[in-house]
């Protein structure tokens, strides 16, 4: 690495003050970092006397001077780099480069101080990396005693956020605290002192001094354009006779603009020689990053090179980091110019005129294979989140110049970045043999690249494969999702998980915005948006809390560790200063954002687990759900309680105040939400009769009329606030207990979380998506034809069977009594001379059809409700299916067993049904399952079909017995491929033959399809994983749903050292 480098330093008796100032601050100073900030050209780094500019060499090179000074030190890092010697500094964030290597120096003990200066820090990188960098050292450096860091730069607001009012800090302000007059004095009589024989006279010197009016830069650059002419008086005068400076007050930098443009006029006479000028310094200008000579040489003139597999991989068979000199390619083959241009191409369109020759360029781009090629660059360049950006911005431009071309093709590209992420990341060849091959062919984006790429062909149940519906479920956590939060714009949801993580996405596409955000240890089971959506808070069962930029992902100074045990509920306070947490160990604290330090003492009262908090809007008072049955105000200022608890009937689980801070709401595990006057300390009504699980959270409106709330009943529900009752119909879809819910700011959405998914709900119109089906008295719970069609046999919840003239409506007889419960189920012999029917009193009956008389006892032997029975084609045998988790099959002549239960099910069966020909049963569940017994032999047939994301509620054979059909809760028909014996029937699905290492391989956790041998084939889409494993599914009904019939046709399948031979670019 390279150490800094020496700069020009302060002339010999110049900045006397603060040098002293700073000398009694080294030697003295309780404070560990010295801030000296003024305006452009006030002497900062003058009076450090060193500079650096690479931030991605800051801590390598402070390690590397620190090590030559401490051996001890030094010998640390050899055993650092020894442990982990592919440890490459530059390649890993600032803050873990710090942990990594400036944690050894805690144990150093130093006799005198060591000094480091950061010179400029406001030219490096982005202001919140800048304030990242000084809130991580100001962490450190209190455990270094001996460490003291000089930082030098303009008074930005993120550097000033960082170091005012630390106590850390010494700030030297050099436009308040001291002057430069006569220093400038000085600089001038010196620099001037061998000039006089060119006729430079005092009086020209003392016009100078008043000239520069205390800014050394001024005074720097007009004495080196004084000397750089043979006639200096003459430059003199130019200089003199530059515009003056009206007023330091609102423009500090007038004269020194004015100055240069005199400099320039002088140095570029000719219109070629401006037009020149402005071409290089307007490139320089409008650069989003630094970048050498040469490069900016290049850019001029060159277009970006952007070639198919540009760093010669060789394989699609590996991991990107599998490549050992992928690094080195990198630098060899993507030019420093081509780097720039990949990741800043956007940026420079979005500003740009809306001229013609623009837009057609733009258009060419998109288009056109180059689009393709970027993305392989933007790949292994690491900067995929950068396409999300990039897309975004174009996208945006497109609208602007009105060409939707662009639009659509920037709309889709985002989808394609955030559905194949993981290829993108991992390996970038899969970027063309996975990811085009899963991109629906009609789809803008698709059509844009043409025949460009020769890849296999999915088809879905049938269908052309399509992007799945965006706003429903935003999938990408692995684990599951325990809170959600709307940004104060709406315009993004982030969410908290059970897999570690901390993910943002666009609330209106869906789409991951950015990589997901990780440091957690634990699940995570709360989140929160700062008030001005700039940061993101979390808190997780590693009993921290952590503040995320919400722009970068970067991790805001260190955990807030306090807890002494989960974090269970984080939020901001309204001016975004403060956050509270509750916790596990019945404590709330509040934390100071810009220290990270706590405010106070814990907030102790509660007498079981800390479940929810919120702060009122005014930012006065805290209210606190817990398990103990209370809810408890509490005072800002004071840390005291407010009055006694408001008692609840159940464990609370969530408290919110409404917007204008006159209510509080709580959700309890007793299904009840209650409505609270803070003031009063009584309840103000009750939201009830609607729940049937806990609620698990509640959010009021930010109008503040709607109270929504979610469920353990896997339902969110929509109250009206002032009056208390439900509006609408619950809004159904979640498939598990729902863990958080969300309102927009705008009041139009509501975001819901549940232990499988999140869902975005339309508050206008997603009330009616679907209504519970009351089932009223006397309901019939099950119907069937005899063979011969001209009798219906029903049976209802009033515990009877009735047989019914099909012709006439009539009831043929009396009803059927005997069982004790209600009916579930019945049947119809082949010969149409008896019934069966099943019933929740765990029992079979057998009736005579034309008597109406029970035939035997009952069929005994479940242990729950029988939920299904149907007879076998020859009328011999009765199969039963029950809530105990068995299938029976039943004597019908004797009523006695046949076999043994058929056990495999983890969950209720809910439907059975034979196979005509009578050698199979098949069998649904509320495990999501279907399986197929064999009757003679009570085995399982083959491996369990499970491609249902909900629970299978029918099952039957086809006519000819080679297909199943299922029907479920997750709304879908599933047609399978019926096994016709014992082997498992489980390869992939094909339309045309795979290759073999295809046949013996597997899909890892990554959704990777690998060869047993561990290499990548190809990778798949979450949506298909299920579908294309199995290939017995041979439709599904609606194509779209979820784990659905997937078909490959391989035929143009090319991978591992063939895959470059799927780019057709004739």
């Amino acid at each position: 690495m390279n150490p800094v480098k020496k700069h020009i330093s302060c002339m010999e008796e110049t900045r006397i003050d603060i040098q002293k100032d700073l000398c009694r601050w080294v030697l003295k100073s309780s404070s560990q970092m010295a801030w000296i900030h003024g305006l452009a050209g006030s002497g900062k780094s003058a009076i450090a006397g060193l500079e650096t500019s690479n931030t991605a060499l800051l801590v390598p090179t402070i390690s590397y001077h620190l090590a030559k000074i401490h051996q001890e030190y030094a010998a640390a890092l050899l055993k650092i780099f020894e442990e982990d010697i592919s440890l490459h500094a530059q390649s890993i964030p600032l803050q873990e480069q710090l942990a990594i290597l400036l944690k050894p120096l805690y144990v150093i003990r130093a006799a005198k101080p060591t000094i480091i200066i950061i010179d400029g820090l406001d030219e490096w990188g982005k202001p919140t990396e800048q304030y990242g960098l000084l809130e991580h050292l100001q962490s450190h450096l209190g455990k270094i005693q001996w460490l003291q860091i000089v930082v030098t730069s303009r008074p930005t607001a993120e550097i000033n956020r960082a170091m005012v009012d630390k106590e850390l800090v010494r700030l030297f302000d050099l436009t308040k605290d001291y002057t430069a007059y006569n220093d400038i004095e000085i600089f001038f009589k010196r620099g001037f002192s061998h000039l006089h024989e060119h006729g430079i006279s005092p009086s020209h010197i003392l016009d100078l001094e008043a000239k520069a009016d205390g800014l050394f830069i001024w005074a720097s650059i007009a004495m080196e354009f004084i000397e750089s002419g043979i006639d200096m008086p003459a430059n003199v005068n130019i200089v003199l006779q530059s515009k003056k400076q009206n007023s330091n007050f609102g423009h500090p930098h007038s004269s020194l603009y004015y100055l240069y443009e005199e400099v320039i006029k002088q140095h570029f006479t000719s219109k070629q020689e401006q037009q020149q000028f402005q071409l290089v310094v307007g490139s320089i200008i409008s650069a989003y990053e630094p970048f050498a000579i040469d490069t900016l040489a290049k850019m001029l003139s060159f277009v970006s090179d952007l070639k198919f597999n540009i760093c010669n991989l060789e394989s699609s068979s590996v991991y990107n980091w599998e490549v050992q000199d992928l690094e080195e390619r990198i630098i060899q083959r993507i030019s420093p110019l081509l780097q720039y241009s990949a990741k800043w191409w956007a940026y420079h369109i979005d500003n740009v005129t809306e001229d013609t020759t623009t837009v057609r360029g733009v258009a060419e781009i998109v288009t056109g294979k180059h689009l393709l090629l970027w993305v392989e660059c933007m790949s292994l360049m690491k900067q995929v989140d950068q396409i999300h950006i990039s897309s975004h911005k174009l996208k945006k431009w497109g609208s602007k110049v009105m060409d939707r071309q662009i639009e659509k093709i920037m709309d889709e590209l985002q989808q394609f970045v955030n559905a194949f992420s993981v290829p993108l990341h991992q390996s970038t060849p899969h970027l063309y043999v996975s990811g085009w091959a899963f991109t629906p062919i009609q789809s803008p984006l698709r059509k844009s690249g043409k025949n460009l790429v020769q890849v296999l062909k999915v088809t879905r149940s049938g269908q052309e494969i399509q992007w799945e519906k965006a706003g429903e479920s935003l999938r990408g956590h692995t684990g599951e999702v325990s809170s959600v939060a709307y940004s104060p714009n709406g315009q993004y949801v982030v969410s908290g998980s059970w897999d570690r993580t901390v993910r943002i996405w666009d609330s209106q596409t869906g789409l991951q915005v950015s990589e997901p955000l990780k440091g957690h240890s634990d699940a995570i089971d709360t989140v929160a948006y700062s008030p001005n959506g700039q940061y993101v808070v979390s808190g997780s069962r590693d009993k921290t809390v952590r503040i995320w930029d919400a722009q970068t992902g970067f991790l805001i100074g260190e955990p807030l560790k306090g807890h002494a045990s989960r974090v269970t509920s984080v939020t901001y306070s309204p001016d975004g200063q403060y956050v509270v947490s509750c916790s596990d160990d019945k404590t709330i604290l509040i934390w100071n954002v810009q220290t990270g330090l706590q405010v106070g003492e814990p907030f102790r009262g509660h007498t079981r687990q800390v479940s929810s908090v919120a702060y009122s809007p005014d930012g006065q008072y805290v209210v606190s759900g817990a398990w103990d049955s209370t809810i408890r105000l509490w005072n800002i200022q004071t840390g005291l309680q407010v009055g006694e608890p408001l008692k609840s009937s159940d464990w609370v689980s969530s408290v919110a105040y409404s917007p204008d801070g006159k209510y509080i709401v709580s959700g309890a595990w007793d299904s009840t939400l209650r409505v609270w006057d803070p003031q009063t300390h009584i309840r103000d009504r009750e939201l009830h009769n609607g729940h049937t699980g806990s609620v698990e959270s509640v959010a009021y409106s930010p109008d503040g009329q709607y109270v929504a709330s979610g469920s353990h009943d896997k339902t969110v529900r929509i109250w009206h606030a002032q009056t208390g009752p439900q509006i609408g119909e619950p809004l159904y879809g979640h498939t598990n207990y729902i863990t958080s819910v969300a309102y927009s700011l705008n009041g139009q959405h509501v975001v819901s979380s549940s232990f499988s998914d999140t869902r975005i709900w339309n508050t206008q119109t997603g009330l009616l998506v679907q209504k519970l089906f009351q089932v009223p008295n006397h309901s019939v719970l099950a119907v069937a034809y005899s063979t011969d069609g001209q009798h219906v046999v029903s049976g209802f919840n009033d515990l009877t069977v009735r047989i019914w003239n099909a012709q006439s409506g009539l009831q043929a007889g009396e009803p059927l009594k005997g069982h004790t419960n209600t009916v579930t189920s019945v049947a119809y012999s082949p010969n149409g001379q008896y019934v069966v029917s099943g019933s929740w009193d765990g029992t079979a009956r057998i009736w005579n059809a034309q008597t109406g008389l029970q035939v035997g006892g009952p069929l005994r032997g479940h242990t729950n409700h029988v939920t299904s029975v149907a007879y076998s084609p020859d009328g011999q045998y009765i199969v039963s299916g029950s809530s105990d988790q068995t299938v029976r099959i039943w004597n019908a002549q004797t009523g006695l067993q046949a076999m043994e239960p058929l056990q495999g099910h983890t969950y209720p069966v809910t439907s059975v049904a034979y196979s005509p020909d009578g050698q199979f049963v098949v069998s649904g569940s509320s495990d999501k399952t279907v399986r197929i017994w064999n009757t003679q032999t009570g085995l399982q047939v083959g491996e369990p079909f499970k491609n249902h994301s909900h629970s299978v509620s029918s099952v039957a054979y086809s006519p000819n017995g080679q297909y199943i059909v299922s029907g479920s809760m997750d709304s879908s028909v599933r047609i399978w491929s019926a096994p016709m014996d014992l082997q498992s029937d489980n390869h992939f699905s094909s339309l045309a033959n795979p290759p073999d290492n295809i046949l013996s391989g597997h899909i890892n956790e990554h959704g990777w399809l690998c060869s047993n041998n561990g290499q990548l084939i190809l990778w798949l889409p979450p949506w298909t994983r299920a579908g294309f494993t199995d290939k017995r599914q041979i439709c599904t009904i609606p194509a779209h749903a979820e784990n659905c019939a997937i078909s490959v046709d391989w035929t143009n399948f090319v991978h591992g050292t063939q895959w470059t031979n799927c780019w057709n670019p004739t």
